[in-house]
């Protein structure tokens, strides 16, 4: 953010812009500006802070960084992506739907951090509903309503939970048969 005060200000925008612009407060953009103008591109860094001083060197901390920054992996293990993780948790919700439903006319989809919820009709796959990932296998429900807006369910819980949750609310509208 820093540096873009510094462009920002270097083309003549205003404090207030900048500071619109970049979602800053107008006072942290005058700081900046202030330090710049003082020290040059030195004035970007860092400065000392108070408080406690570090428990490790500057040396320390960049061989750690380092040292995190590395594979770790062993040979022949390859880290699954995003979307390979979320495509797997779509399959599991599906089987759990299935199973619940007792029917196949159900599909899921990934969807960014969402899994979609489908029912399979005659004219194609319906969205029914979606769960949200909120933190790791921490899911929220919304269902689609007649309008199209996503409204939500109560609760929050596993995929497991949640599978549970959407097929007790929403059991008429995961049925084939009843569309």
């Amino acid at each position: 953010m820093r540096a873009r005060i510094a462009l920002w200000a270097h083309e003549g925008h205003l404090n207030t812009v900048i500071a619109r612009e970049l979602r800053a407060s107008v006072q942290t953009v005058c700081v900046w500006r202030k330090r710049i103008a003082q020290h040059g591109a030195q004035g970007l860094r860092e400065g000392e802070r108070s408080g406690r001083p570090p428990r490790i060197t500057q040396e320390t901390r960049l061989q750690l960084i380092a040292l995190a920054c590395e594979a770790h992996e062993p040979e022949g293990w390859v880290t699954p992506t995003l979307d390979e993780i979320v495509a797997h948790y779509a399959t599991e919700l599906q089987r759990k739907l299935r199973g619940l439903l007792g029917h196949e006319q159900i599909v899921t989809q990934a969807y960014g951090w969402h899994l979609l919820i489908k029912r399979l009709d005659d004219e194609g796959p319906t969205v029914v509903a979606r769960l949200t990932e909120l933190a790791r296998n921490h899911y929220s429900a919304a269902f689609r309503s007649h309008t199209g807006r996503w409204e939500p369910l109560q609760g929050t819980g596993s995929l497991d939970e949640m599978a549970e949750v959407v097929v007790t609310l929403l059991q008429p509208y995961l049925q084939p048969d009843n569309y």
